[in-house]
Parts: C-alpha cells; sequence; structure tokens
C-alpha cells in the first residue's frame, strides 16, 4: 500500500491539474529486479508507458514509449551507462526529444504535419509524464506562430 501512496503522491502535481490524464501502476520483484510499469492515458487512449528495472533500488533499465492516436510514435531508452532516443519511421506525427540539461528540464513533444503540438511530456527526475492539456495549447499556439513568421519572412 505504501508503493501505491508514494506513486500517487509524486504523480499528483502532473496527474492532479488534468482529469483527462489518468495513471494504472503495476509493481512487481522477479529475482534480484524490480520492475515498475506505468501506463498513462489521456482521454482514454494511452499516450505513455513507462518500464522501469532496478536491482538494489538501482536503475538497470528504462523504456518509456510514446503513443498518440493509439500508434507508437517513438522510445526513449535509458541504461546506467546511456539514453538513446527513437522515432518510429512509419508513424504520421513528428516526435521531437529535447534532451535535459543543467538550464532545462528536458521534454518530448509530438508534432502534426501542419506543424501544430498535439502531445507534450515534460522530464522529472528521469522520468517523463504527460504535460496538462493547457500546457500542449500554448506550446502548439507558440510554435504555430513561429512558423508563420518564418513563413512570411520567405516571401
Amino acid at each position: 500500500m505504501k508503493i501505491y501512496i508514494a506513486l500517487f503522491l509524486s504523480c499528483a502535481s502532473v496527474l492532479g491539474a488534468d482529469s483527462s490524464i489518468q495513471l494504472v501502476t503495476k509493481t512487481f520483484s522477479a529475482g534480484h529486479t524490480d520492475y515498475k510499469l506505468e501506463v498513462f492515458t489521456r482521454s482514454g487512449q494511452t499516450n505513455l508507458v513507462c518500464d522501469t528495472r532496478t536491482q538494489a533500488g538501482a536503475l538497470t533499465l528504462r523504456i518509456q514509449s510514446f503513443y498518440h492516436d493509439g500508434l507508437k510514435i517513438g522510445q526513449a531508452i535509458e541504461t546506467p551507462d546511456s539514453l538513446e532516443f527513437v522515432a518510429e519511421s512509419d508513424s504520421s506525427y513528428s516526435l521531437h526529444f529535447r534532451p535535459h540539461s543543467p538550464y532545462y528540464a528536458g521534454s518530448v513533444y509530438v508534432s502534426a504535419k501542419d506543424g501544430s503540438v498535439v502531445d507534450l511530456f515534460a522530464w522529472t527526475n528521469g522520468v517523463y509524464y504527460p504535460a496538462e492539456g493547457r500546457l500542449i495549447a500554448e506550446m502548439s499556439d507558440v510554435r504555430k506562430g513561429a512558423m508563420k513568421q518564418a513563413t512570411d519572412s520567405v516571401k
């Protein structure tokens, strides 16, 4: 029960602000490895699956799979020594990774062919979480405005 309370409290700021985001978590152990599978849905559709594996509390593997409109569009794969981003080549959406740095928390966003941002994931403590719907709309407006300005300046 304590693990569920801790998970709820750690995600409360993310989930409490946007009631369309739901989280289901499954944890179990096998041998010396602890597994945690988190499935996030937005408005009933899976949009993020986070598979975390640890041994003695240390990360051994984390695979975060990003979805939109029911399609897998990419992954972030982390081990103790590396972080790799993979985008699905046959997706009708573009996946954009903004890695974390000392100056930026990091994010992943999904854009449609018209350049609009259709999903956004914020990075906190090594894990991506779905961002609030209002942040997606704000980022989409900024991105569309920048694209329009760039297009207008070429004319």
